[in-house]
């Protein structure tokens, strides 16, 4: 249970020193900090971030120009920095101190700022990341299957190339947009008393929100920018899911360099693969097998990743 998870976390950062100096950091340590938001005051304060990190892309931005331009790159690269510095302010703004926070806070969970963030490290990061990757390429089984020796060797000259677009696809963008939308939004939604369930909705469908400002510098059509919204909202769901379920940032962010790399299935290049029929096979297998994995995880729950944010009954 949460209780119990919480309780063995304290027990572990009270041993951390046997001297009155180590008792001292980690009863500071423990401590750490609570989350008191509303539920408005937490939703609203994912609008916020999600306006704010798509504001300052446009601040000053000529829309005549191409995203892919190196300078505008930069560019945004440097506001989305600034974002991430200050987006765990967010949490600060919420935060109670021990003695205001018994009966005050929907949840009331003490743990220090680095852990809310998922900035945790350790066998259950590395375990989490593990069961991410897998359970990506699961998903990915169809598209994986379709891939022959050229496509690899296209994967690795256009995708894995030194290029600011591919900086922007595989490192910049999954780090920037799971540290915003993943470690400061889903602690806030939790803390508000919402179940993992809804914040993985809420955080999914913010994240979606977020990607409806390529009308402008994609040039997408309306439909188009639906289509976008509906897939950048289920993986919104899954990586929100990946947080909260481990605990942990780093298995988020590796899930979404994957995504990143491997791009939208190519449905209508399975009719051309070599072997068609095993292709299909394998669309299917791997989408049900991702699925059955998913449910049986929410099922049973399995302690693997001591998660605050979720709780694990096994």
């Amino acid at each position: 249970s949460l209780e119990l998870c919480l309780h063995r976390r304290r027990a572990e950062l009270s041993s951390l020193g046997d001297n009155s100096f180590g008792d001292h950091r980690a009863q500071e340590a423990v401590r750490g900090m609570y989350l008191c938001p509303g539920q408005f005051a937490a939703v609203a304060s994912c609008g916020a971030l999600c306006a704010c990190y798509v504001g300052v892309l446009y601040v000053g931005y000529d829309t005549s120009l191409s995203r892919d331009e190196p300078g505008v790159i930069v560019q945004r690269f440097r506001r989305v920095l600034a974002i991430c510095v200050l987006a765990p302010l967010a949490l600060w703004l919420h935060a109670a101190p021990s003695s205001d926070a018994a009966g005050a806070c929907a949840r009331e969970v003490d743990m220090p700022v680095s852990e809310w963030l998922g900035l945790r490290f350790g066998a259950a990061c590395w375990l989490g990341s593990a069961a991410a990757l897998g359970l990506t390429a699961i998903l990915f089984l169809g598209p994986l299957a379709m891939m022959d020796a050229d496509d690899w060797a296209d994967l690795r000259r256009d995708r894995l190339s030194p290029r600011l677009t591919n900086a922007r696809a595989l490192l910049v963008g999954p780090f920037a947009e799971e540290w915003v939308f993943r470690a400061v939004m889903c602690p806030l939604l939790y803390s508000a008393g919402f179940a993992p369930g809804t914040c993985v909705l809420i955080a999914a469908l913010v994240f979606g929100a977020a990607h409806l400002h390529h009308r402008l510098d994609m040039r997408r059509s309306w439909s188009a920018v639906l289509v976008m919204f509906t897939y950048t909202s289920l993986f919104g769901a899954y990586s929100a899911y990946l947080y909260m379920r481990t605990g942990h940032l780093l298995p988020a962010v590796l899930a979404h360099m994957f995504c990143n790399l491997m791009g939208l299935p190519d449905f209508g290049g399975i009719a051309h693969s070599s072997n068609p029929a095993q292709v299909r096979l394998c669309f299917f297998v791997g989408l049900v097998s991702f699925l059955a994995i998913a449910r049986a995880d929410a099922v049973w729950r399995p302690r693997l990743f001591d998660s605050a944010m979720w709780d694990e009954g096994l």
